[in-house]
């Protein structure tokens, strides 16, 4: 595995779990920030507030974006569900999920998330990815 290595060309595909129509609800960290300051400074007491940004990508979406920040191109394969569980334990479980989240509460009190979706961040990665062997060349 090469998850300390900006690239995995030694891989043919990145693989998912699942049947890749599970949805992911994210969250920039500074829209929760936002968000967490709000609830404790203006919200009643006892409420909830639920945030998250209005695109949940699926998991397809998701190990397409992963695939192109490692030198993959967006190849992607489907894991066998056995593999993911022998891999990934009970954790896998959760990957399995469709979540959505309604985020009513908290735009009651002003909120509105403006930071980059979790596909945006992904794809923030490949620049950085790309621009790395030329970074570590001139290091040498």
């Amino acid at each position: 595995m090469c998850q300390h290595q900006p690239r995995c060309p030694q891989w043919p595909a990145l693989p998912y779990v699942g049947n890749g129509k599970q949805r992911f609800a994210n969250v920039h960290r500074d829209d929760i920030a936002t968000l967490y300051a709000l609830g404790v400074c203006t919200a009643p007491a006892g409420s909830y507030n639920l945030g998250a940004n209005a695109h949940s990508p699926t998991m397809t979406e998701l190990a397409t974006a992963a695939s192109r920040s490692r030198g993959l191109n967006g190849r992607i394969a489907a894991d066998p569900e056995a593999d993911s569980r022998a891999r990934l334990g009970l954790f896998l479980d959760s990957l399995l999920l469709d979540v959505t989240v309604d985020t009513a509460h908290a735009r009651t009190l002003g909120w509105s998330p403006a930071g980059p979706s979790l596909i945006d961040e992904l794809t923030d990665i490949t620049a950085v990815n790309t621009a790395l062997p030329s970074i570590q060349g001139e290091e040498s």
